[in-house]
Order: C-alpha cells, then structure tokens, then sequence
C-alpha cells in the first residue's frame, strides 16, 4: 500500500471509530488517545520521504485534502487546548 493509500484508509479508520454516523461529530478526546491518532502520525513521519511526483495528477487533489483533513485529526486535541484554531 502506498503513502497515499494509507494515509486515505488511516483517515477512514479514524472516522469509523470516533465520529458519528453521519460523520459530523467527533469524539475528539477519544480520538486523541487511541491507535487511530497514531496511525495518522504514522502516516505524516511517513510522507517525509514520499515523493509526490509518483502520486498521479488527477489522485493530488484528493491526497493534499486528506493531509489537510489528517493534520486537523491529529492536532484536534491541541487545537482545542488552545482554544481554536486561530
């Protein structure tokens, strides 16, 4: 599996096990401390060494969405300790 395609079924893992069913609402507490919030971590240490040159023209804007949509996952419990994003 590539970089990619990980960090796409870490992103889904995540969501299965800490949002919703209608995916608007996440356990972000819950998510902090579980082996999905790891695996995304994974994934980033992992993207250092990824070449994005590989990663098809029409697959790049679906892969910087869920790097974007993986760093909000991953930092959401620092996020919220300091009291938003701004």
């Amino acid at each position: 599996m590539g970089d990619e395609q990980e960090l796409q079924a870490a992103l889904e893992a995540a969501r299965a096990a800490h949002f919703d069913t209608g995916g608007a609402v996440c356990d972000y507490a819950a998510l902090a401390a579980s082996r999905e919030h790891e695996r995304l971590s994974g994934c980033f240490a992992a993207l250092e060494s990824c070449d994005l040159k590989r990663v098809r023209i029409a697959a790049q804007t679906a892969f910087w969405l869920n790097v974007f949509n993986g760093v909000v996952l991953r930092d959401a419990g620092e996020l919220a300790r300091a009291g938003g994003v701004r």
